[in-house]
């Protein structure tokens, strides 16, 4: 039996958090997409022989260091580059035993040996062409949601969660093929897991369903990467090497927290370096970060290598790998800083904003809408109101005077 981690998707709905980044290797409280993903089949494999491969067509040789890199690979995951659809690997690597296919994504303790024991019980009693996994959750969301009766589904679809009614939960991006299953889709152009059993259901086919009461989040937008951490966080789900110093307050290294208040939960990363008169609650801090005096962070997530300045202010905002949020900033709810972006003293981003990886922000700016796109090939000009054609629509003045300066 053999299973497949999907590393291939770059949902474009989660820009500017994977801009750089390929989904599998965005990281939740020190652990990758793709560890947690390899980490689950290798909890159903105790009782199995069951041979893992990660199937990916971004940044393939990035791939396959970064499970070197944490000691993978050693296992014997095979990484194989995707050239074609999924199903043509789907129908290739499944055997008569069938095949399991989860999604590299933020999942966690999802019962997955269970499900295959379900689909094993369920097929000798009807032609179950799969089994799905599929997670209960009160949370008001989108993603691929499952309705079913008796353990069968009967539809799923990408819908409201609340608008669902009876038996249902959300897809948590696992499933179990048949051989038969996994040979009638070898020559779809379907691209996810999900499109095949959505399709397999609608085509009057069979599918059981598996609720687990594990963590899923399904990353859909970049505010869901924020929340899927923090949810982790509040479960502890935190990389093997960090240790609890206090209730809640997990650390990778043996850092000196005198002079800063931390309120549990919160997650310090390894290489992180914290100064006094910080204010830090219910937050994720990755590797090698830095948090200068005086800031306050509520309900954030800071990546690797990321630079809070002296004095920010941010609640519920999300930093991204390499990010600079310079002296006084303020990060609002939603806010999201892409990669090596730079967000210059005493600026404010305001409430779900989103601005794109090494976009730099001039001091003092509010910034109230999306810092997306680049130059269009537009001649550069300024006019009265600060109109500037090469950018997203406004300059601030301190860009009016360095654009005229140049000039």
């Amino acid at each position: 039996m053999k299973a497949i981690i999907l590393c291939d998707q770059r949902q474009k709905d989660l820009f500017p958090v994977n801009e750089l980044t390929p989904d599998s290797m965005l990281v939740f409280c020190g652990n990758s997409a793709a560890y947690l993903a390899a980490k689950e089949a290798e909890a159903a494999a105790k009782n199995r022989s069951l041979k893992i491969c990660a199937l990916s067509d971004f940044l393939p040789k990035q791939l396959k260091e970064h499970l070197d890199s944490i000691n993978m690979r050693q296992k014997g995951i095979e990484v194989i580059e995707k050239k074609a659809a999924l199903g043509r690997y789907i129908g290739e690597l499944c055997d008569e035993d069938g095949i399991l296919v989860i999604e590299a994504g933020c999942m966690s303790g999802l019962e997955l040996d269970k499900m295959i024991d379900l689909y094993n019980e369920m097929s000798k009693k009807t032609a179950v062409c799969c089994a799905v996994c599929a997670v209960k959750s009160e949370s008001d969301t989108e993603g691929y949601v499952i309705r079913s009766s008796d353990m069968i589904a009967e539809s799923f679809a990408n819908e409201k969660y609340s608008d669902c009614g009876g038996e249902y939960g959300l897809f948590a991006g696992a499933a179990f093929l048949s051989y038969d299953m996994a040979q009638r889709y070898c020559d779809s152009e379907l691209t996810s897991i999900g499109d095949i059993i959505s399709a397999e259901i609608n085509s009057g086919g069979t599918a059981a369903v598996y609720y687990s009461t594990g963590v899923s989040r399904r990353l859909l937008t970049p505010v869901g990467y924020r929340n899927a951490a923090l949810k982790m966080l509040s479960l502890g789900i935190v990389h093997s090497g960090a240790s609890e110093i206090s209730e809640g307050i997990w650390c990778r290294d043996n850092i000196s927290i005198s002079g800063i208040t931390l309120c549990p939960p919160v997650y310090i990363g390894e290489g992180v370096r914290l100064e006094k008169g910080s204010v830090i609650e219910n937050c994720v801090i990755e590797d090698n970060a830095v948090v200068q005096a005086r800031s306050e962070l509520r309900g954030c997530v800071i990546g690797e290598s990321a630079r809070i300045g002296a004095g920010v202010r941010a609640a519920g905002a999300a930093v991204c790998a390499g990010a600079d949020i310079r002296a006084a900033a303020q990060l609002n709810d939603g806010s999201v800083i892409g990669e090596r972006a730079c967000v210059a003293n005493g600026s404010l981003v305001s409430d779900g904003v989103l601005i794109a990886a090494e976009k730099v922000c001039a001091a003092g700016d509010i910034i109230s809408e999306d810092i997306l796109t680049g130059g269009d090939g537009s001649a550069a000009m300024l006019d009265d109101d600060c109109a500037c054609g090469f950018s997203n629509g406004v300059a601030s003045p301190s860009e009016c005077a360095s654009f005229a300066a140049a000039i």
